[in-house]
């Protein structure tokens, strides 16, 4: 049987990389899509779901939660680095703030 070489990074390895500003709006407006894709509801349950560290059952849950382990990796290297602002958004008073 043919076989094909490639490289690829071991499962344990910790690598670093730069991300631009861009590219981590990027990841949130495809995290906002695919909350999107599903009822607002459904959306919440899942992302809670998650915060508890309840194991995933879909593809799109599973998708979802890289996303946010990315982003939220992204964010904390960006906090130590001095790299964040502070922002304000209008939030429908239909959706729950957390507060």
């Amino acid at each position: 049987m043919p076989k094909i070489k490639y490289s690829t990074i071991q499962p344990d390895a910790l690598v670093e990389i730069k991300i631009s500003g861009a590219f981590y709006t990027r990841m949130v407006d495809l995290l906002t899509k695919l909350g999107e894709s599903i009822p607002l509801t459904e959306f919440t349950a899942l992302l809670v779901k998650l915060k508890e560290n309840k194991p995933v059952e879909s593809t799109l849950e599973f998708n979802i939660q890289t996303l946010l382990i990315l982003i939220f990796e992204v964010e904390k290297e960006a906090v130590k680095q001095n790299q964040t602002k502070e922002a304000e958004i209008d939030v429908p008073e239909s959706v729950p703030t957390g507060s």
